[in-house]
């Protein structure tokens, strides 16, 4: 299953009565859950100023590093791009299959943009087997380079790692990041969790459970005409 993206229907949400949203946090990385949650959270706290923030959230959400997005059932009964079926269940942005392999190097026509100070997972495709670089140097034309652009048939050494023609390989995570990381900017994941243990005290969840309950109360009566908490006339 690719991920769902449902950024430009949050609004929408809002105006269904929906009053919470889930954002998949199992087998994924701080980092993760820390840009998708952020970008989320901007979209609710912009409210109908939405489109304003939008170019930021589309940043976050595409640095977080998952699956391919969808906007799954929200655009379609029939969502054709829900899954991609050959692909595997790596996390990660499919960035190109390897096409040939010489010595250490590994050939592959890129999908996606990468630069020195990537990580990147190989994906054996045969045995199942994964491992992980960061990308020292991109060779295109057989001249080192810093970076490689989308549709370029570059070549990436792969220490420690035998690649075969057809492996899949997929960006984990992006220098920019971990630079943002490093710097201060950007949360670590020790704080991010030792933020989530504040923020979900019981006391402090009881005070958001019991103002989600009423906020979803005024936005029933809103419909039926009716003062918070009682039932409309049938």
């Amino acid at each position: 299953m690719n991920d769902l993206d449902g950024a430009q229907h949050v609004h929408d949400l809002a105006n269904a009565g929906i009053v919470s949203l889930k954002i998949e946090g199992r087998m994924r990385s701080a980092s993760y859950v820390g840009a998708v949650v952020k970008a989320y959270r901007k979209l609710i706290d912009a409210g109908r100023d939405a489109e304003r923030v939008m170019p930021e959230v589309r940043v976050l959400l595409d640095q977080a590093m998952g699956r391919k997005p969808t906007q799954g059932y929200f655009a379609s009964s029939q969502p054709a791009d829900a899954i991609s079926p050959f692909h595997s269940g790596n996390i990660g942005r499919f960035i190109g299959k390897v096409t040939s392999v010489e010595g250490d190097r590994a050939f592959v026509s890129l999908q996606e943009g990468v630069e020195a100070g990537d990580r990147i997972r190989h994906h054996h495709e045969k045995s199942g087997e994964r491992n992980s670089f960061t990308i020292k140097t991109v060779y295109h034309n057989g001249k080192p380079q810093s970076s490689g652009e989308a549709k370029q048939e570059v070549s990436l050494v792969l220490p420690g790692v035998k690649a075969q023609t057809g492996d899949s390989l997929y960006k984990v995570d992006v220098r920019r990041r971990r630079q943002m990381e490093s710097s201060g900017r950007l949360m670590k994941p020790a704080m991010f969790k030792k933020k989530v243990a504040q923020a979900t005290r019981p006391e402090l969840v009881r005070s958001i459970l019991k103002k989600l309950a009423f906020r979803s109360s005024v936005t029933q009566a809103r419909k039926h005409n009716t003062k918070p908490g009682k039932k409309p006339v049938q």
